[in-house]
């Protein structure tokens, strides 16, 4: 699949951003559309999204306002987004994209996955972490695909892709598909750079696109979990070589090096402007051979809580016990309709343990930029209970860089607590 600056062509001929802005953020209303109206502004167009993550309505609103603004056209951005696993049902598929599509004000969106393979029937709660085998569907993902074409025949949808599924569940798709998936959104990160799947993928035609690529989720920082890839200090002496900061270190590395589409998350200004200035640098051939030493086969989204799900994508020997989800619990509606047969229902969303650590890089005298354990990796996180002894993890693993001059030191980090994310 060839690209065209920052551009890859999909296997529909289709073309897709290389570089997107995951648009994960619930906790403060207007965030979102704050952040895709700068990233707009930036240079951005594809923007991630997800019906569980609740925010497709700013998503919406920020692209139409730039629209009327005449600074782009529909036509100038890429929209994707996710059908959720209570949604499995081929019946159910089309229904649930138009409801997005009506959130959202959208005639159609660029691109359509399945969220994970798995399914949970329709009438429960969308995270059923405590109701057992009994919340699963027995809908088949093959069946599930046969709707997400129909979104393709209907012009609800340009592309249609996975998520979270393994070599095998894509080759199976692959088997029975009518339409091809375009692409298969996998967690890809320095510390788990997924080589083997990504070019099993290829093989396939299908492109792949790498979510959490600083290696954060929210329980990063809980003692025993994965350390962060960000905070690796062979990528801070790559970062220290170029003058650039680690996360434009490993942005670059998964974009060039890997041949995948990333979407970091992001919603203030510094950070949205920091992962898309990676034009100006080229990574060498020594810089390539450090990172690819910094794989640790380590997965940190695991949603192990449905390891026992006969369509689990993953490997049960990367299952730690200190892995499992105890989320709490969030209650949300469901959207009605009159075919979905959920009028008014209402369901938990579960809300895995929150973190509290965010790492601080000091540039020059006075500019300052966060990273956070939240997904979204921003400055503006909203405290909540903190994990323990997350600072003894973090605290000396930053580095400070002076860009006004040749010194560059190190720096301590300081904490704070972000807010959890589902994957």
């Amino acid at each position: 699949m060839p690209t065209t600056r920052r551009r890859l062509i999909l296997n529909n001929g289709v073309s897709i951003p290389v570089l997107g802005l995951e648009t994960y953020q619930r906790h403060n209303p207007g965030e979102v559309k704050n952040a895709v109206r700068e990233a707009i502004d930036v240079g951005y167009r594809y923007f991630e999204c997800a019906w569980i993550n609740e925010n497709e309505a700013e998503v919406g609103k920020a692209i139409s306002e730039k629209i009327h603004e005449g600074a782009i056209t529909r036509d100038d951005v890429f929209v994707s987004t996710k059908l959720w696993n209570n949604f499995h049902a081929r019946s159910l598929v089309s229904e649930m994209l138009r409801c997005t599509l009506k959130t959202m004000g959208l005639a159609y969106v660029d691109l359509f996955l399945i969220h994970w393979p798995m399914g949970f029937k329709h009438n429960c709660k969308t995270l059923p972490l405590k109701q057992g085998k009994d919340a699963y569907s027995d809908v088949d993902y093959l069946e599930t695909w046969k709707g997400m074409e129909d979104c393709v025949i209907l012009g609800l949808t340009k592309s249609i892709g996975l998520a979270n599924f393994n070599i095998e569940q894509v080759r199976r798709v692959v088997k029975h598909a009518k339409y091809k998936p375009v692409v298969n959104q996998i967690e890809v990160h320095p510390h788990f750079n997924q080589k083997a799947l990504i070019q099993s993928c290829r093989d396939e035609h299908i492109a792949v696109v790498g979510y959490c690529p600083f290696g954060i989720n929210e329980k990063s920082g809980v003692p025993n979990f994965p350390e962060p890839s960000i905070l690796d200090d062979r990528i801070d002496r790559i970062a220290y070589k170029h003058g650039k900061t680690a996360a434009q270190i490993v942005l670059k590395y998964l974009i060039t090096c890997l041949g995948v589409c990333v979407v970091p998350k992001a919603v203030s200004q510094f950070r949205i402007r920091e992962y898309y200035d990676i034009s100006d640098f080229e990574l060498d051939a020594s810089d390539v051979k450090t990172l690819d030493t910094c794989n640790r086969n380590e997965r940190i989204c695991l949603m192990s809580a449905f390891a026992d799900h006969k369509y689990y994508p993953f490997d049960l020997s990367e299952i730690p016990s200190r892995s499992i989800e105890t989320p709490s619990s969030t209650t949300v509606d469901l959207p009605s309709s009159s075919r979905l047969q959920t009028p008014s229902l209402r369901v938990n969303v579960s809300s895995r343990a929150p973190t509290n650590f965010t790492s601080r890089m000091t540039f020059g005298s006075n500019t300052r930029m966060e990273i956070s354990s939240a997904s979204r990796m921003d400055s503006s996180s909203t405290s909540r209970t903190s994990a323990p002894s997350t600072s003894s993890m973090i605290n000396q693993r930053t580095t400070r860089m002076d860009t006004s001059a040749s010194s560059r030191t190190r720096t301590e980090s300081t904490t704070q607590s972000p807010s959890s994310s589902t994957m």
